[in-house]
């Protein structure tokens, strides 16, 4: 593929107020694919998500409504509880932790845009606050839903090859996370027989000013954007980001 280029699909699953490396998958992504289709799982990145107060990490989770087949329910179809306060809830925590930071009055009006709407659905909720944050931070991949591609997908490796030879992509980045379960000549293979390129991001979260020390990583990115704005948050995620490694780069690293 030495004369091809490089086109980058990167498939995450719609979370809640993604940290800065989500952010740097989308930067570094020509499309980036919501994966809506699959299992949700309670109590996980997909419903909260964590700012800085005063006394350290502080949670804030979207409440779903209870259903009997929850083992089963997948992300697109998830609906939020809105019978329990939450979105006002979240927007004054968010407001009191930070009205004193440098970029509040700049972007206090992006997040209250998010919290005065109604949304039904947690999939739909996580979408438009990840694509309108990414639109502030001036980051222009481009945007699918797994649902909407109407195709059959297998899983894991199968399932992602599907979806790239769908797009006509052939460089698939994946988080490092999913490096233990790419991990085997099966999948290897797979994707070399399809002519797809495998990276696994490197990203260490860089300090930036925070409105209390000691620093805090790996927060939800409204804590960056409000601290330091949105130019010096894209700066930050650059600056965060490492080479991706393949396959042989990742051998032995834990």
């Amino acid at each position: 593929m030495e004369n091809i280029k490089e086109k980058t699909l990167v498939i995450m699953q719609p979370t809640y107020i993604p940290w800065l490396g989500y952010f740097d998958l989308i930067r570094q992504a020509d499309y980036f694919v919501f994966y809506d289709d699959v299992q949700f799982v309670r109590q996980s990145w997909q419903s909260r998500n964590k700012i800085k107060s005063p006394q350290g990490e502080l949670y804030l989770s979207v409440p779903v409504k209870k259903t009997t087949h929850h083992d089963d329910l997948l992300i697109k179809d998830v609906m939020i509880d809105n019978n329990q306060n939450w979105s006002k809830k979240h927007l004054k925590s968010i407001v009191q932790n930070y009205k004193k930071a440098a970029f509040f009055e700049e972007y206090s009006g992006l997040i209250e845009s998010i919290y005065s709407q109604q949304f039904d659905k947690l999939a739909d909720l996580n979408i438009y606050l990840i694509e309108l944050v990414a639109k502030s931070l001036n980051i222009n991949t481009k945007f699918i839903r797994s649902s909407e591609l109407n195709i059959h997908k297998g899983q894991k490796e199968e399932g992602i090859i599907d979806i790239a030879n769908h797009l006509e992509l052939n460089h698939y980045l994946s988080p490092k996370g999913a490096f233990d379960y790419l991990n085997n000549e099966k999948a290897e293979n797979a994707f070399n027989e399809h002519d797809i390129k495998v990276s696994f991001q490197e990203f260490i979260p860089q300090e930036y000013p925070q409105l209390k020390e000691p620093f805090i990583p790996y927060l939800g990115v409204f804590d960056a954007l409000l601290n330091i704005g949105a130019e010096a948050t894209l700066g930050n995620i650059k600056e965060s980001s490492l080479d991706n490694r393949s396959y042989e780069g990742m051998r032995g690293v834990r």
